[in-house]
C-alpha cells in the first residue's frame, strides 16, 4: 500500500480553527461515534491535513478518510473531485456520509460504518484478526483475535473452549 503523502504546512492552523469551528454534524459524528476509540476500537483524527486538503476524520491504521458531506456548490463539486481522486490514488478509502443522514439516522450511520470498517479491515491485511472482533473472558475483561480460553461452570471442573479473542494462538502459545 503506499505511503500517506504529507501534508502542507500551512493547512495546520486552518485544521486547529476547523476543530475549534465543527459543525453540528461534523460534532455529532465526532461525539457520539469516532471520539476516544468508540468505532470498533480504531482511532480517528478530526480536521487531518493529507496532502493540500483537510479531511473531516481520518484513521491511519485502515488508511480511512469518513466525509461529512453538506451543500455543494458549482466549482465546488469539480474540486471535490479532484480531492477525492487524489486521496484515492494514494492509497486511502474514502467515505461519504450526508449532514441530513448523521443528524436524522445516527444509528444506521453507526451500523453502516461498522460493516465498512471490518471490510476495510479484510482489504488492508486479510490474514490479520481486526481488531473489532472482541469477546469477553470468563471474568468479564474484554480480549481481542484468537485465545484460548478457560470457562469455569458450576460444578467447579474446568474446561477449555475457543473463542475468537488474541493472536496468541495463532502465534503458537
Amino acid at each position: 500500500m503506499k505511503k500517506i503523502p504529507s501534508y502542507d504546512r500551512e493547512l495546520k492552523q486552518n485544521a486547529r480553527k476547523n476543530r475549534k469551528e465543527m459543525n453540528k454534524p461534523e460534532a455529532t459524528m465526532w461525539y457520539n461515534i469516532l471520539r476516544q476509540k468508540k468505532m470498533c476500537g480504531y482511532r480517528f483524527l478530526r480536521q487531518k491535513p493529507i496532502g493540500n486538503y483537510i479531511v473531516d476524520f481520518y484513521c491511519a491504521k485502515l488508511k480511512l478518510i469518513i466525509e461529512i458531506d453538506g451543500e455543494s456548490h458549482g466549482d465546488q463539486v469539480e474540486y471535490d473531485r479532484k480531492r477525492e481522486s487524489y486521496l484515492i490514488e494514494s492509497g486511502i478509502a474514502m467515505i461519504h456520509y450526508s449532514n441530513y443522514d448523521v443528524m436524522s439516522n445516527l444509528e444506521g450511520i453507526y451500523f453502516d460504518l461498522e460493516k465498512r470498517i471490518q471490510k476495510r479491515e479484510k482489504e488492508i491485511n486479510p490474514l490479520i484478526i481486526p481488531p473489532s472482533v472482541y469477546v469477553q473472558d470468563y471474568a468479564g475483561q474484554v480480549k481481542r483475535g484468537i485465545k484460548k480460553m478457560t470457562v469455569k461452570p458450576e460444578n467447579n471442573s474446568l474446561f477449555s473452549v475457543f473463542a475468537q479473542a488474541t493472536s496468541d494462538t495463532a502465534k503458537g502459545e
